[in-house]
């Protein structure tokens, strides 16, 4: 049973005009959408969340700075043991109670913060758009899962919560939306303890063609598959690749013919 005492009208405060709109996504699977977007900017109160519309908070938001210098986005869970949040949860991926997720799941995680410690699975939200955070919470003493929609800007200065979502059904997983098929993470690190953020991996969905490339700064091809099950691994031809940034371009064609590209940055670190 969650025991938040958060009242929830503190969450209607803060999207104050704001049109909220629940509508069924899938099956059981019921949306928030916030009209306009939440944003929230350092020093603003934390933002919390009721993502079954019960009253009661099952998240919040923050945006802080720390020690006066490196401003931070930090997310907590709220609700007992399963008051759960899993990081890097990309568009259209199924959250259950055996997800294999991008990072390990915590009550509270820091999302993206302007000096991120390189051996950590998680705080590499920074710039990412439209990213989605699992969680879990309970309703009547049942797990259910749902995900928070959200992106978060360079600098980590600024959050921006554009929708949420849950399972109606306990015990049942969730997926997100999946109208953007594509994702890719904007770092990767071979040397972390996660395999899953061992190497840059792009993720789609409902795909039947894909063709992958990287670039280095001067426009160098240094990594190309139509595998996308095959990473990059920050070599090239055997040879260790420097840390920096570095440029992808995807483009894919889905079983319904449709052309999907997307272009962005990925930094490598060690």
């Amino acid at each position: 049973m969650k025991r938040n005492t958060i009242n929830k009208l503190k969450a209607y405060s803060l999207v104050a005009g704001a049109l909220v709109s629940t509508t069924d996504l899938l099956a059981e699977v019921i949306t928030t959408d916030l009209e306009p977007d939440v944003v929230i900017n350092v020093g603003d109160d934390y933002f919390p969340l009721d993502l079954d519309n019960d009253g009661w908070n099952d998240a919040w938001i923050e945006v802080g700075i720390l020690n006066g210098v490196s401003s931070f986005v930090y997310a907590t869970a709220i609700g007992g043991i399963a008051g759960v949040l899993y990081t890097g949860y990309p568009v259209g991926y199924a959250l259950n109670a055996s997800a294999n997720v991008v990072a390990p799941f915590y009550y509270s995680v820091t999302l993206a913060w302007e000096y991120p410690d390189p051996s950590s699975n998680w705080g590499y939200w920074e710039g990412v758009e439209n990213k989605y955070l699992g969680v879990q919470f309970y309703i009547e003493d049942e797990v259910h899962y749902g995900w928070i929609e959200l992106s978060v800007a360079e600098g980590c200065g600024q959050a921006t919560i554009h929708a949420y979502g849950y399972e109606d059904e306990a015990e049942e997983e969730i997926q997100t939306p999946l109208d953007a098929r594509l994702w890719a993470p904007n770092v990767f690190n071979p040397n972390n303890p996660d395999p899953q953020n061992q190497a840059f991996y792009v993720r789609g969905f409902d795909l039947k063609e894909i063709k992958i490339m990287v670039f280095d700064k001067w426009g160098n091809t240094v990594f190309e598959t139509d595998d996308i099950n095959e990473g990059w691994d920050g070599t090239f031809k055997g040879e260790t690749m420097s840390t920096g940034v570095y440029v992808y371009h995807v483009m894919a064609t889905s079983n319904s013919d449709e052309e999907l590209e997307i272009k962005g940055n990925v930094t490598l670190i060690r």
